[in-house]
């Protein structure tokens, strides 16, 4: 059976393709915009709240020295690492789905340097749709923040709970040491877990891998 090639698009047809490519472009690049403040924002406020609340408990302890805020401060510290947690996990997702809008927007350079071969020297932006550096080899200040926070937390709950059934303050600080390690090293494995398996996901759905910039036999 023979093969019926497919008609050239019109001008006019290329310019309504072109239209719509740049318009989903500028929201790709407004949902990325989205991520990177909203991830801001929530950072912010997870500080602001653990240092409000923090604040606020070692002001009391010095001002009634005589009330016992031990229940308190170790109900106030898990409180906010459920909240940190969510927020860490939260910063993963975020990570995860910055690639993908990375990913769509190299899908449309793709094109154009498809059409224009000779624009790829001045692309800025990867125009593959292989993992962004997001998944492959992540270093994203928001999540990592988090998760030293979050660790931080983690050793003040287990350093006041062994303050409070051993009154010794050196067990309780190197259990704080020990356990904000811990909590680091368990909390990095999660996130390079997610990543690893969205990094899967991600390998297969590429459709346009990246192009060599070397010459054959280089």
């Amino acid at each position: 059976m023979q093969r019926v090639e497919e008609p050239n698009l019109s001008r006019k047809q290329n310019e309504y393709t072109i239209q719509f490519l740049l318009q989903e472009s500028s929201q790709i690049d407004a949902e990325r915009l989205r991520l990177r403040n909203e991830g801001i924002q929530r950072l912010n406020f997870f500080l602001t709240l653990t240092s409000a609340l923090l604040g606020t408990l070692v002001f009391f302890g010095q001002s009634s020295p005589s009330i016992n805020l031990d229940y308190l401060i170790l109900g106030v510290l898990i409180f906010l690492a459920i909240v940190g947690y969510q927020f860490f996990d939260y910063s993963i997702g975020r990570d995860i789905r910055t690639d993908q809008v990375l990913r769509a927007g190299g899908r449309i350079r793709r094109y154009f340097s498809d059409y224009d071969p000779s624009i790829r020297e001045y692309l800025t932006w990867q125009d593959d749709d292989e993992p962004s550096g997001y998944l492959s080899n992540n270093h994203s200040s928001v999540r990592i923040t988090s998760q030293t926070v979050l660790s931080l937390l983690f050793s003040f709950i287990f350093g006041r709970i062994l303050l409070m059934l051993t009154y010794s303050t050196n067990i309780a600080i190197a259990v704080g040491i020990i356990g904000f390690a811990l909590a680091l090293l368990v909390l990095e494995i999660i996130a390079k877990r997610k990543l690893k398996l969205a990094m899967k996901h991600a390998v297969k759905q590429v459709h346009h891998p990246k192009i060599s910039t070397l010459e054959p036999g280089a």
